[in-house]
């Protein structure tokens, strides 16, 4: 990629070296090297087969090769003479041929092992013989360095001691000619590793002038975020994901002050019959007579299809009935063992020592500790049935009224044709205050997904419709109540939703700005729409939470002056201000 940026500046010509066409393409070659490098250190940990090791470290030595010929040009005369690491006294293109015969000699080195599978000893011995040749310039050549020798003196002498072995059994076993290396097959690489063109920074069209050279490609908006945008120090990821913890805990706290409010409205409400009794003022002032609200009649229907009052009379006396039944069974069996046991001491006095029936006694007594445990669930049995028949007997006079029809309930509800206090101011501010605690209810999703914006937790999508084209998503209610947005089980394929990146898993919380409550809902939206519509989604465990997206904090973080723990504290407090607004509206 830089090579034709570079070279198509006005200023392509006037580069330093390290910016110099040649330079470039070295660097590049290196890379690949180290990257042919590294795939070498996993099929070696991986214990490929030796075959293929021979072939990916040839690979590796090949490259290195490159790389120390581009190394040599005299462009690069000032670069190379740098010192190749922290510690070394020399330069690249040493570091770089050490690396290519170190490759070259592992290389043989595993190839010896594919001989000795074959029974090919000599050919073996000649591989390894020249590996430890490679290995042993390298190690000499290395000594000095503090960095690097260690590491080439650790591979020479694993290669020495497998040479020194061979060579004694082919000495003292096999008897083979050890043939000079020139007679072998040549040893063949496989590079694994190859460039790719990053698709995130296309290349500009025109190159014409300086301002346009230097204007360098960038990732569009189109193209998703900086793949660099993450790469920061260990510590400040440590700080990003505590703040993360405390957005979510945050958030969590939002929820929890919503959940209970609206909760302990319910509860005191419900304590007064409150909305049962508005609801009858209400419809009895709209109606010429007598209404029962709507859920009391459903409650009143559901009672009378199970039997009504006789029902649950018969019910508590069956109850009686089976215990008593049971009482008596125990007592039965009871009498049995007592007589069991009067036939065995009888048996006993009769026949003396040779009356043992052993198993008799343990089965009686096994029994005798069932019938116990018996009698103790029937204990319990009994007395709760004592205090079902109590509770029943306490309210007898308020169960008595649904033995009645609905249309006998009806026509016993006072003030037919209109309530004399459904005019009155606090029947009207309690109106008012019912409305606002549902409005609470219904507003807390659309607080919630407020809160995942804010944490950075949602992304938008863009979908193009026609209409009565179906959008393609199958969704669901969350698994744990009052969370917003709707889950989507799948995307079908080649859909609106598919084609816009829709995945399943995700949750949907808003569609063109409006919160989402029910696939109903989505589906009354949807429904003779057209063109392009924005959805809001967010992952279901949140991810993608702010403290990783939000680039000024992470900048923030990085940039700071004071290192401490107390400035990182002090700049995630100024970030969770930005729930400040959020918190202050659940607790109004």
């Amino acid at each position: 990629m830089l090579p034709p940026l570079v070279g198509s500046a006005a200023w392509g010509g006037k580069t330093t070296n390290d910016l110099h066409r040649r330079c470039l393409e070295c660097m590049h070659e290196l890379m690949l090297a180290q990257a042919q490098r590294c795939f070498y250190e996993k099929a070696v940990r991986d214990r490929m087969s030796p075959k293929l090791l021979a072939k990916v470290a040839k690979g590796a030595a090949d490259l290195y090769e490159q790389a120390r010929h581009r190394l040599r040009a005299p462009e690069l005369r000032g670069l190379s003479e740098r010192k190749g690491g922290l510690d070394s006294e020399r330069g690249w293109p040493d570091v770089v041929e050490w690396n290519h015969k170190l490759y070259l000699g592992l290389a043989h080195f595993h190839a010896s092992f594919v001989h000795a599978d074959a029974y090919e000893y000599g050919q073996q011995v000649a591989r390894l013989q020249y590996a430890e040749g490679c290995l042993s310039e390298v190690a000499r050549l290395s000594a000095r360095e503090p960095q690097l020798g260690g590491f080439y003196k650790e591979e020479h002498a694993r290669v020495a001691h497998v040479h020194a072995t061979a060579s004694k059994d082919n000495a003292t076993v096999y008897l083979e000619r050890v043939p000079p290396l020139a007679q072998l097959p040549p040893l063949t690489g496989k590079v694994i590793v190859k460039p790719l063109a990053w698709a995130h920074l296309p290349l500009a069209s025109e190159m014409g002038g300086v301002g346009n050279a230097l204007a360098m490609a960038m990732p569009n908006a189109a193209d998703g975020e900086d793949p660099f945008s993450r790469l920061v120090p260990a510590a400040v990821q440590r700080e990003l994901q505590r703040c993360a913890a405390g957005c979510a805990s945050i958030v969590e706290a939002i929820f929890a002050t919503l959940e209970g409010a609206v909760q302990e409205g319910d509860r005191q409400l419900m304590a007064l019959d409150l909305p049962h009794a508005l609801q009858a003022v209400e419809q009895s002032t709209l109606t010429s007579t007598s209404v029962i609200p709507a859920q009391l009649q459903e409650e009143v229907r559901h009672v009378h299809a199970n039997g009504g009052e006789q029902s649950l009379r018969s019910s508590i006396a069956a109850l009686v009935q089976l215990t008593d039944t049971c009482t008596a069974s125990v007592a039965t069996v009871r009498a049995e063992l007592a007589e069991e046991e009067r036939e065995d001491a009888a048996m006993r006095s009769k026949y003396g020592g040779r009356w043992e029936v052993v198993a008799s006694d343990a089965m009686t007594q096994e029994a005798q500790a069932e019938l116990h445990v018996c009698e103790e669930r029937l204990a319990l049995a009994a007395n709760a049935n004592h205090q079902v028949a109590a509770r029943f007997a306490e309210s007898r006079d308020a169960i008595s009224p649904l033995e009645l029809t609905l249309e006998e309930l009806l026509a016993r509800v006072p003030h037919s044709g209109g309530s004399p206090i459904a005019g009155l101011a606090c029947t009207a501010e309690l109106r008012r205050r019912l409305d606002a605690l549902e409005a609470v209810r219904g507003g807390r999703r659309g607080i919630l997904t407020r809160c995942s914006e804010v944490q950075g937790a949602t992304r938008t999508v863009r979908l193009e419709k026609r209409r009565a084209q179906p959008v393609g998503l199958c969704l669901k209610p969350r698994a744990q109540a009052g969370l917003p947005g709707l889950e989507v089980l799948s995307v079908a394929a080649d859909s609106p939703a598919a084609r816009g990146g829709v995945a399943a898993g995700e949750v949907l919380l808003m569609i063109d700005g409006a919160a989402v409550t029910s696939p109903g809902q989505v589906a009354a939206m949807m429904e003779g729409s057209e063109g392009a519509m924005v959805l809001s989604l967010a992952q279901p465990d949140g991810g993608g939470a702010a403290a990783e997206a939000d680039t000024e904090l992470t900048n923030a973080l990085v940039f700071r002056g004071d290192r401490s723990d107390a400035a990182a504290d002090a700049i995630l407090r100024e970030y969770y201000t930005r729930f400040a607004p959020l918190q202050a509206e659940a607790e109004a």
